[in-house]
């Protein structure tokens, strides 16, 4: 009898064991699932706010006084550029002149190598925050500057834009290459310059 009592208290004291066993496991399940699901739902918001542009986007530039505000100079025009991740050189590129800018989509850097006033080393992007930008005034472009746009779209006015014709670039090599993912090295797989 004894040992028959005993038999029942160590089961007894095993049940136990196996449903706290089973309460601990539906917690860390339940818990694993709760937080996959606040991931998931992060990622798609993240992405969503950071989808890349669609693949007929083309940077413009006009000079239609209603893409911006009203100038200081009622006489003077307006230029509007929309730019995307690149290096753009002023008079070659871009016209020369005083930018505002204004991130329509994305984050990232942007740089103008330039010293001095009205030169520009930020990371800009839609959601205004203590690192982040979204905007900037007064970004002086000289002839021979270069603006290093490195992730966002942005939009830059300007109200005192060269009007001289842009040199524009020469190009490289008669035709294009077609690339797909891989390692190719310059001079080899296809020739230097500014792609």
């Amino acid at each position: 009898m004894k040992n028959l009592a005993e038999l029942a208290r160590k089961n007894r004291d095993q049940q136990k064991k196996d449903s706290r066993r089973k309460v601990i496991l539906t917690i860390v399940l339940s818990l694993i699932v709760v937080l996959t699901a606040v991931a998931i739902v992060f990622a798609v918001t993240y992405y969503k706010k950071n989808e890349p542009e669609p693949a007929n986007y083309q940077p413009t530039a006009t000079t239609d006084p209603s893409a911006s505000t009203v100038p200081a100079d009622p006489d003077s025009e307006v230029t509007v550029l929309y730019l995307q991740s690149g290096n753009y050189t002023a008079g070659t590129d871009i016209p020369s002149g005083t930018y505002d800018i204004e991130v329509i989509y994305g984050s990232g850097s942007v740089y103008s190598d330039n010293y001095g006033h009205g030169k520009i080393d930020l990371y800009m992007g839609i959601n205004k925050d203590t690192y982040t930008a979204s905007s900037f005034t007064n970004m002086i472009l000289n002839d021979g500057n270069t603006l290093t746009i490195s992730g966002p779209s942005l939009k830059l006015t300007s109200y005192d834009a060269s009007t001289e014709e842009l040199l524009g670039r020469e190009p490289w090599a008669e035709e294009g290459y077609t690339l797909t993912s891989g390692n190719y090295r310059v001079g080899r797989d296809f020739e230097p310059g500014v792609y």
